[in-house]
Protein backbone atom coordinates (compact mmCIF):
# COMPACT_ATOMS: atom_id res chain seq x y z
CA UNK A 1 0.00 0.00 0.00
CA UNK A 2 2.72 2.76 0.90
CA UNK A 3 4.37 1.53 -2.42
CA UNK A 4 1.27 2.68 -4.24
CA UNK A 5 1.01 5.89 -2.45
CA UNK A 6 4.98 6.72 -3.07
CA UNK A 7 4.27 6.26 -7.18
CA UNK A 8 1.00 8.47 -6.93
CA UNK A 9 2.92 11.10 -5.08
CA UNK A 10 6.15 10.87 -7.62
CA UNK A 11 3.58 10.86 -10.43
CA UNK A 12 2.16 13.99 -8.96
CA UNK A 13 5.42 15.58 -8.96
CA UNK A 14 6.38 14.91 -12.05
CA UNK A 15 3.26 16.25 -13.82
CA UNK A 16 3.98 19.56 -11.82
CA UNK A 17 7.67 18.93 -13.51
CA UNK A 18 6.13 18.37 -16.72
CA UNK A 19 4.14 21.57 -16.43
CA UNK A 20 6.87 23.60 -15.29
CA UNK A 21 9.10 22.34 -17.93
CA UNK A 22 6.62 23.58 -20.73
CA UNK A 23 7.22 27.11 -19.73
CA UNK A 24 9.60 30.07 -19.76
CA UNK A 25 7.14 32.64 -18.50
CA UNK A 26 7.13 33.74 -14.99
CA UNK A 27 3.60 34.52 -14.49
CA UNK A 28 2.88 30.91 -16.10
CA UNK A 29 5.21 29.17 -12.94
CA UNK A 30 3.44 31.44 -10.52
CA UNK A 31 -0.06 30.31 -11.63
CA UNK A 32 1.41 26.65 -11.85
CA UNK A 33 2.49 27.29 -7.95
CA UNK A 34 -0.48 29.07 -7.16
CA UNK A 35 -2.82 26.07 -8.67
CA UNK A 36 -0.79 23.85 -6.52
CA UNK A 37 -0.76 25.86 -2.88
CA UNK A 38 -4.37 26.61 -3.40
CA UNK A 39 -5.08 22.45 -3.16
CA UNK A 40 -3.55 22.95 0.15
CA UNK A 41 -6.79 22.47 2.69
CA UNK A 42 -5.48 24.41 6.10
CA UNK A 43 -4.56 27.07 3.39
CA UNK A 44 -6.14 30.34 3.73
CA UNK A 45 -3.31 31.97 1.57
CA UNK A 46 -0.13 32.69 0.84
CA UNK A 47 2.50 34.76 -0.84
CA UNK A 48 5.02 33.94 -3.43
CA UNK A 49 8.30 36.34 -2.87
CA UNK A 50 11.24 35.99 -5.59
CA UNK A 51 14.41 37.54 -5.45
CA UNK A 52 14.97 41.03 -7.23
CA UNK A 53 17.68 41.38 -10.37
CA UNK A 54 19.76 43.13 -7.60
CA UNK A 55 19.63 40.18 -5.10
CA UNK A 56 19.46 42.60 -2.09
CA UNK A 57 15.30 42.06 -1.86
CA UNK A 58 12.23 40.27 -2.53
CA UNK A 59 9.49 40.97 -4.25
CA UNK A 60 6.07 39.95 -3.77
CA UNK A 61 5.17 38.29 -7.64
CA UNK A 62 1.73 36.65 -6.77
CA UNK A 63 -0.89 36.38 -3.45
CA UNK A 64 -3.90 34.78 -2.51
CA UNK A 65 -5.47 36.18 0.97
CA UNK A 66 -8.78 34.85 2.23
CA UNK A 67 -11.81 37.12 1.02
CA UNK A 68 -11.96 39.20 4.56
CA UNK A 69 -8.46 40.50 3.56
CA UNK A 70 -8.72 41.48 -0.38
CA UNK A 71 -8.72 45.07 0.08
CA UNK A 72 -4.70 44.55 1.00
CA UNK A 73 -3.81 42.25 -1.75
CA UNK A 74 -2.96 45.18 -3.74
CA UNK A 75 -0.58 46.44 -0.97
CA UNK A 76 1.47 43.52 -0.88
CA UNK A 77 1.55 42.25 -4.73
CA UNK A 78 4.74 43.80 -6.23
CA UNK A 79 5.67 45.39 -3.01
CA UNK A 80 9.72 44.55 -2.20
CA UNK A 81 11.26 44.04 0.72
CA UNK A 82 15.00 44.66 2.14
CA UNK A 83 16.87 40.97 2.48
CA UNK A 84 18.55 42.92 5.59
CA UNK A 85 15.17 44.32 7.38
CA UNK A 86 15.26 42.10 10.58
CA UNK A 87 11.99 42.89 11.20
CA UNK A 88 10.38 41.57 8.32
CA UNK A 89 8.38 37.91 8.41
CA UNK A 90 9.28 37.27 4.93
CA UNK A 91 12.73 38.02 4.87
CA UNK A 92 13.47 36.17 8.22
CA UNK A 93 11.10 33.27 6.18
CA UNK A 94 13.53 33.30 3.43
CA UNK A 95 17.07 33.89 4.98
CA UNK A 96 15.76 30.58 7.52
CA UNK A 97 14.82 28.91 4.38
CA UNK A 98 11.45 27.84 6.26
CA UNK A 99 7.54 28.53 5.60
CA UNK A 100 6.04 30.92 7.97
CA UNK A 101 2.59 30.70 9.59
CA UNK A 102 0.80 33.66 10.42
CA UNK A 103 -2.18 33.68 12.41
CA UNK A 104 -4.04 36.92 14.25
CA UNK A 105 -4.60 35.02 17.23
CA UNK A 106 -0.74 33.38 17.89
CA UNK A 107 1.26 35.33 15.67
CA UNK A 108 4.04 33.46 13.59
CA UNK A 109 5.74 30.48 13.43
CA UNK A 110 8.64 28.99 11.05
CA UNK A 111 8.13 25.19 9.82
Amino acid sequence: MDQDLDIDISEYRMGILEDLNKTIKLNNVLEIFSKELKKEKDLDGFMIYLFTGNFRSLKCYSIELPKEFENIKSSYLGSETYLGDENNINTEAFIKRKNVISNIDCGSEFF
